[in-house]
């Protein structure tokens, strides 16, 4: 069960929140519903797709959405499925350094390309 987050009389249209490395992630909407990294990966490979023409690779671990797949092949982008832990995630970023466009898994790890590995 996904229960409301409310900690003040503000309004906002999202919450973000990061680790201290910034490689993972955790956002909830306007009304404080959790929105997963399942979700999230797909609407960030499409955006970077479309708003800066990114093309390549996108990497994710053998537990993340096959969402992500059924979008890179509309859009031209190859999957690379990792095992679990973000390290493989990381490996994958640094071996396609000119073709990477975003790698992430289902707990919220997250890196795109130019991102320190």
């Amino acid at each position: 069960m996904i229960k409301k987050i409310s900690t003040s009389k503000e309004s906002c249209g999202f919450g973000l929140s990061m680790d201290v490395a910034a490689d993972r992630f955790g956002i909830i909407d306007s009304n404080g519903t959790f929105i997963t990294p399942n979700q999230v990966i797909p609407i960030l490979l499409y955006h970077l797709n479309r708003t800066r023409g990114w093309t390549g690779i996108a990497v994710r671990s053998i537990m993340t959405s096959h969402l992500l797949d059924r979008l890179a092949a509309k859009i031209d982008v190859e999957i690379e499925e990792t095992p679990v832990g973000f390290k493989y995630i990381g490996d994958a970023m640094v071996n396609n350094r000119d073709n990477f466009v975003i790698g992430g898994e289902e707990s919220g790890g997250l890196t795109v390309r130019g991102h320190v590995p």
